[in-house]
């Protein structure tokens, strides 16, 4: 799991990854306002991602952050691997705030159809 944040050159514009294995989450956009916003919530959110031969991907994301801020704009999932591929299956493209600082968990699970390979959860 690896996060960076990058300024696009000569623009307002800045560029969020996220690399978790060979898959790129990336968030392209402008920070909105002038100052971030000191955050004292935890956050928990589950979503699930239906990929292909009946798999069923499970995702799991808790976060206790420190700061807050909008960043409107859009979102792209790359690569080329079942994570990848589930994530650009899915019709859902939302996101809100960028939130950092603080302690953050990720986690994937994968449910096999009953006979499929790969053992199950």
């Amino acid at each position: 799991f690896k996060p960076s944040l990058t300024p696009v050159a000569e623009s307002n514009r800045h560029s969020y990854e996220v690399k978790i294995g060979k898959t790129i989450l990336a968030w392209d956009g402008e920070l909105v306002g002038r100052d971030s916003t000191e955050s004292v919530q935890s956050m928990e959110a589950q979503l699930i991602f239906r990929g292909s031969r009946g798999i069923e991907w499970n995702g799991t994301f808790a976060a206790q952050t420190r700061w807050m801020r909008y960043l409107p704009g859009t979102f792209r999932v790359q690569g080329k691997d079942d994570l990848a591929k589930a994530l650009q299956a899915s019709p859902i493209r939302m996101f809100g705030p960028m939130y950092w600082g603080g302690d953050a968990r990720v986690d994937f699970t994968r449910t096999v159809p009953s006979g499929g390979s790969g053992g199950g959860r």
